[in-house]
């Protein structure tokens, strides 16, 4: 049995909440027939809630509707998207698992009103992402997807405008309903197809060619280790050598040792928070005090701080938000 299959079985005998977030990086290394991401939204959704709401403190709900039509989407930012989306939905319910729970459904709907959306008459699949926090008032209501827009003291607001900006790329719309005290609604919808055959003729999203890594060693620094697991798995069916830490200190150890060893490492990919520990922020200036040369990455799940939108001011290669898919990770690893 070869070493891909080794990895996929081990995976499969996961929990439930583990196997959904490993459908997303269980695609092929390469593609040939796009019906591989026929059920695109389906399996996007399923792998996307769970990894973005995995550090929040928060309870939710996944509803989708059976038979899922197809979209032909870029799977990597419709999911930021998304993930984007429940992050602030989070953010809307500081008091966490005491009350209150965030609702993700997905259902299919024929636009017969096109004027109502500004849609054409069509098929799309909506996504809704329902939290139960304080809702926004009235007058902000027409802002919250302006660049740098933000009610929160340390917010950027560029969380939703990236969103927005993302889904009008695939002609799409996001609509917003809330309320004072009872949450608020993000309803995203995007363009659809019935068939398989219907999404064979709309296919928009190049193959991606198999790549030889095997000379390449990277440690991936994250304190979860479901995240850590996926993203590991990852790395060695893309051929890597992969060594794992959960903190900034043991990273700095691994690193320290095997720099006087004269074993390299060529990448670090870092968590930019790392709970009652160092994380990327610090942990990628004290690596560039041993050496200049490595290669590293930030990865988080938070859209909104400005290592993520300024990495190369803080000495980082190149960023990865949290979640990304195999695809978005290769063309990292190609071009730092």
């Amino acid at each position: 049995m070869s070493n891909e299959n080794n990895y996929l079985n081990a995976l499969k005998k996961s929990e439930y909440r583990y196997r959904t977030i490993f459908e997303s990086v269980n695609i092929p290394l390469w593609e040939e027939d796009y019906s591989d991401l026929m059920e695109a939204f389906d399996r996007l959704i399923r792998s996307t809630v769970p990894f973005s709401l995995s550090g929040a403190n928060v309870k939710y709900r996944v509803d989708i509707e059976n038979g899922l039509w197809y979209g032909n989407i870029d799977d990597g930012q419709i999911s930021q998207a998304i993930n984007n989306i429940l992050l602030n939905a989070a953010q809307a319910m500081p008091w966490g698992l005491k009350r209150g729970i965030i609702l993700v459904k997905a259902e299919n709907i024929t636009i017969k009103k096109a004027l109502e959306l500004k849609l054409s008459k069509n098929l799309y699949v909506k996504i809704s992402i329902q939290d139960q926090g304080n809702g926004i008032f009235k007058e902000n209501l027409n802002k919250i997807f302006d660049p740098y827009f933000s009610t929160k003291i340390d917010g950027h607001g560029l969380g939703l405008s990236s969103a927005l900006s993302s889904v009008k790329k695939h002609n799409g719309v996001i609509k917003v309903e809330s309320r004072k005290d009872k949450g608020s609604i993000f309803m995203i919808y995007l363009p659809a197809v019935k068939t398989i055959s219907d999404y064979k003729n709309n296919k928009n999203i190049a193959p991606v060619k198999k790549q030889k890594n095997e000379d390449i060693t990277v440690i991936v620094m994250d304190d979860e280790d479901m995240v850590r697991d996926v993203i590991v798995q990852m790395l060695k069916l893309l051929g890597c050598k992969v060594i794992e830490t959960k903190n900034g200190e043991s990273t700095l150890e691994i690193f320290r040792k095997r720099k006087e060893k004269k074993q390299k490492i060529d990448i670090i990919i870092m968590d930019l928070t790392i709970p009652g520990g160092m994380g990327g922020k610090e942990t990628n200036k004290k690596i560039r005090e041993l050496d200049r040369n490595v290669k590293t990455i930030v990865i988080s799940g938070y859209s909104n701080d400005p290592v993520m939108s300024q990495f190369s001011e803080f000495g980082f290669n190149n960023v990865l938000q949290k979640p990304f898919t195999m695809k978005q990770l290769q063309h990292v690893l190609e071009t730092i």
